[in-house]
Formats: C-alpha cells, sequence, structure tokens
C-alpha cells in the first residue's frame, strides 16, 4: 500500500547540493486553527464617531479582518466571524470521479465527496446522501490530488491539502488508528470519513509540506502532520557539512544519491586502499524520520554496518553527533580483517560466532547455515559467511543482518585469541 517515490536520483556531489537547494525552497510549514480560536477586538471613540477592528487568530487559512465605523456594521461582523471565521471550514474531500471533459486551459475537471467534520452527510428521504465538490486542476496538481485520493480541503481559501503516500503514518497516528489506510486503493472512502470526524474534537493541525514547482499555491501536497514544535532545516547545508566533516579524514566522493518525499539519502565512497568503505547519508524530510549516518564496508558484494549514529529533527543539528566514532570504526573493521587474514577459525566456536545472525535469519536459515561447509581462515571464513547469507529480507531484519556481519567479525577474532575483548 504504501509507496516510496523517487523525486530526484543521481551520482555527484554538485548535482546532489543542487537538487537539495531546490527541495528546500518548496518545503514549509503550515498550520490550521480549527477550535477555540480567539479574536481581538478593539473599540475606538474620537471625535463623536465610533471605530472598530475585529482581528481574529492569525492562523494561516483562518484571517478575518474587519474595520467599520458604526455599531450596526460592528455587530453584522461579529456575527459574520461567528458563522463563517469560529465555525470550522476545513473539510476532507475524496475522490469519486474525473469529468469528460477538460476546460479551454486543459484544466482537468474532477468531482469529490466533500466530507464535514461537522455533518459528513445528509439525510434525504430513506438515504444518507454525501455533499460533493467540483474542482480543476492542472496535470501536476492532478497528478498530486491523485497519489492517495484524499485531501484536507481549506473551502474558504479554495486549497487543496492532499496527503502523500509518506504522510500516512503520521496522519495514522493522528486519527489515532495506524490501519486505517490499509486499503485505501480499494476503498478511500472510508478513511476519509475517519480522518473527517478525528477533526472535530482537534483544536490545531500543522503539516510539513512540499509545493508543487512553479504552481500556483492551490494545492499543497501534505509530507506529514507533524508537532507544534518540530522545526525544519535544510538538507542541502547538513549535507554539505557532513562532506566536509568527512573529507578530513578521508578522500570521499559522492557516489549515488536519492531523493524522495521521505528522505534524502547519499552514498559517499571513501578511497582507503585494499577496502571498499562507505558512509551513507540519510536525511528525513517526514516526521519520525531522523538524521542518520551510516558507516559500512562492502565484502563480497554485501555491505556490512560498521557503525550507526542518529539525532532527531533539530533546529541545529549536531554534526559532531553523527560523526562520532564513524573514523574509529573503520580503523577497528581493518584491524580485525588484518587479524583475521593471519588466523584459523576453530570449527567447534563457529555456532558462537555465527549467533549475532540467528536473528535476522531466522530458525530455519540459522540452522541450515550451521550445516555449511566453512573455510578455515579467518578471511576466507568471513567472504563466505557474507556470501551465503546474502537473502532477500524485509527492510528490518536486512538492517540487522548488516549488522550482524561486524558482531560475526568480532565474535571470530575474540575465538581465534580465546579473549573476551578486542583493541
Amino acid at each position: 500500500m504504501r509507496k516510496t517515490i523517487t523525486i530526484f536520483q543521481g551520482s555527484g556531489k554538485e548535482e546532489l547540493l543542487k537538487r537539495l537547494a531546490e527541495i528546500d525552497d518548496i518545503t514549509t510549514i503550515d498550520n490550521v486553527v480549527l477550535n477555540n480560536q480567539s479574536a481581538e477586538i478593539i473599540l475606538h471613540r474620537a471625535e463623536g464617531k465610533l471605530y472598530w477592528k475585529v482581528a481574529v487568530d492569525d492562523a494561516p487559512f483562518q484571517r478575518l479582518r474587519k474595520r467599520g465605523k458604526t455599531m450596526k456594521s460592528f455587530l453584522s461582523a461579529l456575527n459574520t466571524a461567528e458563522t463563517e471565521t469560529f465555525g470550522s471550514n476545513f473539510l476532507v474531500i475524496c475522490y469519486q470521479d474525473t469529468l469528460p471533459k477538460r476546460t479551454p486551459e486543459g484544466a482537468i475537471p474532477t468531482r469529490w465527496c466533500l466530507i464535514d467534520p461537522y455533518e459528513p452527510y445528509v439525510i434525504e428521504g430513506e438515504k444518507c446522501v454525501i455533499k460533493t465538490v467540483d474542482l480543476t486542476f492542472t496535470e501536476e496538481e492532478f497528478m498530486a490530488m491523485m497519489e492517495t485520493g484524499i485531501a484536507f480541503y481549506d473551502a474558504a481559501n479554495e486549497v487543496c491539502y492532499p496527503l502523500k503516500y509518506e504522510s500516512l503514518p503520521t496522519v495514522g497516528r493522528f486519527i489515532d488508528c495506524n490501519t486505517a489506510f490499509k486499503d485505501l486503493e480499494d476503498c478511500p472512502l472510508g478513511p476519509a470519513f475517519l480522518l473527517a470526524t478525528r477533526l472535530v474534537n482537534k483544536n490545531e493541525v500543522n503539516f510539513l509540506m512540499q509545493d508543487i514547482p512553479g504552481a500556483e499555491k492551490k494545492v499543497r501536497p501534505i509530507l506529514s502532520i507533524i508537532g507544534k514544535n518540530y522545526m525544519p532545516f535544510s538538507h542541502e547545508k547538513i549535507v554539505e557539512t557532513l562532506l566536509d566533516e568527512f573529507s578530513k579524514y578521508y578522500v570521499c566522493s559522492v557516489d549515488t544519491w536519492e531523493i524522495t518525499g521521505e528522505a534524502s539519502t547519499v552514498s559517499v565512497h571513501l578511497l582507503v586502499p585494499g577496502y571498499n568503505h562507505g558512509i551513507q547519508i540519510s536525511i528525513g524530510r517526514a516526521s519520525g524520520h531522523p538524521v542518520r549516518v551510516t558507516a559500512f564496508t562492502r565484502i563480497s558484494e554485501t555491505e556490512i554496518y560498521l557503525q550507526e549514529n542518529t539525532v532527531p529533527h533539530k533546529k541545529d543539528v549536531p554534526v559532531h553527533m553523527l560523526v562520532k566514532e564513524i573514523p574509529e570504526s573503520f580503523t577497528l573493521f581493518e584491524r580485525q580483517w588484518e587479524t583475521l587474514s593471519k588466523q584459523e577459525i576453530p570449527k567447534e566456536l563457529i555456532p558462537q560466532i555465527l549467533m549475532p545472525l540467528q536473528k535476522p535469519l531466522g530458525k530455519k536459515r540459522f540452522e541450515k547455515l550451521l550445516q555449511h561447509s566453512f573455510p578455515q581462515n579467518g578471511l576466507d571464513f568471513m567472504t563466505e559467511v557474507c556470501k551465503v547469507t546474502n537473502v532477500r529480507l524485509n527492510k528490518k531484519e536486512e538492517k540487522l543482518l548488516k549488522a550482524g556481519y561486524a558482531a560475526c567479525m568480532k565474535q571470530a577474532v575474540l575465538a581465534c585469541f580465546n579473549v573476551k575483548e578486542f583493541w
């Protein structure tokens, strides 16, 4: 159900930083205040005349500014504010149909189910009737709206906030139902109704959005629902800073990179003779996806995770925490690798050495692994382990497996010398 859509991908540092800057420019935060909104009322009398002003909370979608000079117009404005502003104009829409004829400008006419949190449907006779609204979009806007087919709709300003696939985990937490979008493609109306009903008791909703480049801000795709303390930061600046930091230790180059709505991921190659070292930088964009730096090396096309540093979203990302112990992890691996090249692995200790791989591989695969005939030389042993366990796993188990290889290497060195600690 959940999809990660690639926005840009490529290789090379210059193109990467250029694309990150473009994404930074269109990634913004917005919010809507739904309930408990306050207003400031100012009355001023001068020279026998009454001057008044009503200013409602400066939330982006619910602004109201009115002025006047008479008590009658003042009371009228108060009534208008009560019905138009303090009531919720924030609705949920769900895709129903694409209408047959485009506009002369080429816009695509569509029809959407319109779900008001306070009146999701009306009773007509013995039938429940769902209101609809007709909206037209450009090609780019239509594609954004159709990604999930569900959007928030600011009726007062006619702005749509479609949910991207990346936003569904945080939206699920927002409505206290993580399984709501399980059958989204088959039945989007159900999740849309659930989403609308949850808006009734919410005072404020904060969005992390990614605007469509070059388009009017009529359709603003949502990457994530975020907390009020969430602070955005520049992906370009973080990547550039990290590359500068690692260049102090190694000759490094950007190998490949990918930018999705969920994260920016960069694979950096380190030029170390005799080894295939690398660093992966992953900067989450949506809420719940932190900044992560992973040191890895490759043996027989298999990645081994040596060290991983993670920091949560903050306005000022502590780069030193991301670099911490990364160079040392490569040095430790090289010492272990050199040690194993001169040692033989005791056969009776192989089950103990391979134990870190049991959980990610599962019981059956692990039992089969123990029956495998391994070479005795330490380097050949580890190379063979990486080769025969390079199987397809889900994301969580794959990560555990890659980290498990490093633990196996440590166990192998300890077994060779019959000691409890190495280094």
